[in-house]
């Protein structure tokens, strides 16, 4: 129900996903919390394996901060910023969606940071910071985002690792020094 309190504290943001409540079912014995959200598709289905138009990545990029300023400026970070979570409404309005991992921030804080180091969201779409010093803030969620602008482009994940890669080789590539995504030439210097 967590997930829900933080769509009611997002709400009135044209670039959140639309909530219309709750429901809860039953299944084989247990409760399952279904949210109901406006219908869209997400951005890995537009962006199959061709990548977009320059034009339409500026687009999308543009509501996708949008949505990204009002969820910190509410005080949270989403933490699980990829395409499967940028979902594409009619009109081609980028939305962002999935709050099951995001987390209010301390404002006293820099970030979170947790004692027992737990990961959350997808490793390779996590700031490096996130593995080396265990601590998410808004910075994480930036981050994230040119992972995915870049994905955009290209139609390709930026860490070019195949995806039954174990959790600690995707990790030890990401905070390698020599190994921070870089865009092919023929994307504009936009990033």
């Amino acid at each position: 129900m967590r997930e829900n309190q933080i769509f009611e504290d997002l709400a009135g943001c044209q670039r959140i996903i639309n909530h219309y409540g709750v429901r809860l079912t039953l299944e084989k014995g247990r409760m399952i919390y279904n949210i109901i959200l406006e219908f869209a598709e997400d951005l890995k289905l537009t962006i199959q394996t061709y990548g977009l138009p320059e034009t339409q990545v500026r687009d999308l990029t543009e509501t996708i901060l949008l949505g990204l300023m009002h969820i910190h400026d509410r005080g949270y970070v989403h933490r699980d910023i990829k395409p499967e979570n940028i979902l594409i409404c009619k009109n081609n309005v980028a939305k962002i969606a999935d709050f099951g991992v995001s987390k209010k921030l301390n404002p006293f804080k820099k970030g979170l940071r947790k004692k027992k180091m737990v990961l959350k969201g997808a490793p390779l779409y996590m700031a490096p910071e996130t593995f080396i010093y265990g601590e998410y803030g808004s910075s994480c969620d930036v981050w994230a985002l040119k992972c995915v602008i870049l994905e955009m482009f290209t139609g390709k994940q930026v860490w070019n690792l195949p995806p039954q890669t174990e959790l600690k080789t995707q990790l030890s590539y990401i905070i390698s020094d020599s190994k921070y995504p870089l865009a092919p030439m023929w994307v504009p210097g936009i990033l």
